[in-house]
């Protein structure tokens, strides 16, 4: 697959080929696009001394965001289950090497600079299958933020979300304050 040619690339290339800019967008576009074989690559790999915290704490916030289409390389959406099986794969690998699920990483050169920064615990119950990912995310101390006032709770979005073992999760976690006329 394209992670045998990534590392052939990288075998292959004299060293410092390879601009230490270009590194960190690598990284991100493997989280981003949850292409964990070639991301685990690219980690094992990068220049001394290692990932730079920022570099991880941002590829992971990619990976939560995961989106379907890329504007600049159109390409047939993932089956669903494969790409939540490589978003497993790809938040185990980044939390791995540390990557912390509290960070307010810079905004990656995948999104719009108008977006603004939410918690990863959002992007996660939006676009999740099941409890794998949020497991991850509480194993390693995701802040779960209290519902404020005009924003929808966790409850709400696993609702939105549809799966019923986010729904049981959040009900439990936050039965007792659910507005059951919240949108």
């Amino acid at each position: 697959g394209s992670e045998a040619v990534v590392q052939r690339l990288i075998d292959r290339l004299p060293p410092d080929t390879i601009s230490s800019r270009e590194w960190p967008f690598a990284i991100a576009a493997a989280a981003s696009h949850r292409y964990p074989k070639t991301l685990d690559i690219l980690l094992r790999n990068y220049p001394a001394p290692g990932v730079p915290q920022d570099v991880l704490d941002r590829a992971l916030a990619d990976a939560a965001d995961y989106e379907v289409y890329d504007l600049y390389y159109p390409r047939n959406p993932d089956e669903p289950e494969v790409a939540w099986q490589r978003g497993i794969e790809t938040f185990r690998l980044l939390l791995a090497h540390g990557a912390s699920p509290n960070a307010k990483p810079p905004l990656s050169i995948y999104r719009c600079s108008w977006v603004k920064h939410r918690p990863i615990i959002y992007a996660t119950i939006d676009c999740s299958m099941g409890l794998d990912m949020v497991d991850m995310l509480v194993d390693h101390g995701v802040d779960l933020p209290e519902g404020r006032s005009g924003e929808m709770s966790l409850f709400a979005r696993a609702v939105r979300n549809g799966h019923p073992d986010l729904i049981r999760y959040f009900f439990e976690r936050e039965g007792a304050v659910i507005d059951i006329n919240e949108e």
